[in-house]
């Protein structure tokens, strides 16, 4: 079951119903591709609005994740789609159907109300293959679809963040004022290398790839001292950008207050 046919299913849902922001937030996730070093890319970056638009939305997709044990009222639209659909079956008007809700809710619990009515109406509307129409669907057939809808939920998730990761990620790029200062670097080491021999080239250009690599440091220090955090490096002392610590889900430290790395 693919997100999209999620959303289709759940139209009507409360706190589902704003197809502008689904329509934004796909237009970003099936435009995700990656670059040749294997990264999430975008054709363009969200703009502020947009960005707001889309962590809402995640927000909200998030929040129909709970399991319906956390909340009686989603116990209930639970309970009342089962009662509507255990009554297009004949066969149950002379069973206690509340006791056979009572028993199918048991083994519902816990999952999101969202996954669980949007199974229940794909049995329904005869979308499900496999079931004979005639027959009523346990409870385990209910669950089971049911459970495909919800890793849809978060497949959807996964896929606004790594659009959101790729807006981080993106947006460290240099500035023109730091490129600005490569070029006349760069032109500066050239004249240099020009006017000596093998031997000072090759120490000249070590000294300049050297600060090249301590300006840049610096560049990421400062970024995880803006936020109050300690920058993060991996097994080989490398120091990652906190964009990338972000979007490869590594946890950061709190520096303590007053403290500069």
């Amino acid at each position: 079951m693919t997100s999209q046919s999620l959303i289709e299913h759940n139209a009507g849902l409360p706190g589902m119903e704003t197809a502008g922001a689904q329509a934004l937030v796909k237009s970003f996730t099936d435009a995700l591709k990656r670059d040749d070093r294997g990264r999430w890319t975008l054709p363009r970056l969200p703009e502020k609005d947009e960005r707001a638009a889309i962590l809402k939305w995640r927000e909200e997709v998030f929040r129909q994740t709970r399991p319906i044990m956390d909340s009686v009222a989603e116990k209930q639209r639970v309970s009342d789609e089962l009662l509507t659909f255990f009554a297009s079956y004949p066969q149950l008007r002379n069973d206690d159907v509340t006791t056979r809700i009572a028993v199918y809710m048991q083994d519902m619990l816990d999952l999101p109300m969202v996954a669980l009515v949007s199974a229940i109406k794909a049995i329904r509307g005869n979308k499900v293959k496999g079931l004979d129409p005639d027959y009523v669907p346990t409870a385990a057939r209910i669950v089971k679809e049911a459970c495909e809808f919800a890793v849809a939920l978060r497949a959807s998730i996964h896929n606004i963040d790594k659009v959101l990761a790729v807006a981080q990620l993106e947006q460290r790029g240099p500035s023109p004022e730091q490129m600005e200062r490569v070029n006349k670097h760069m032109a500066e080491l050239a004249v240099a290398l020009g006017n000596s021999d093998e031997e000072t080239r090759r120490e000249k250009a070590k000294k300049f790839y050297a600060e090249q690599q301590e300006r840049h440091e610096r560049v990421l220090i400062s970024e995880y001292e803006h936020h109050g955090e300690i920058p993060h490096r991996n097994k080989h002392g490398v120091l990652l950008s906190r964009s990338l610590a972000v979007q490869l889900n590594i946890r950061i430290e709190k520096a303590a207050k007053g403290a500069r790395r």
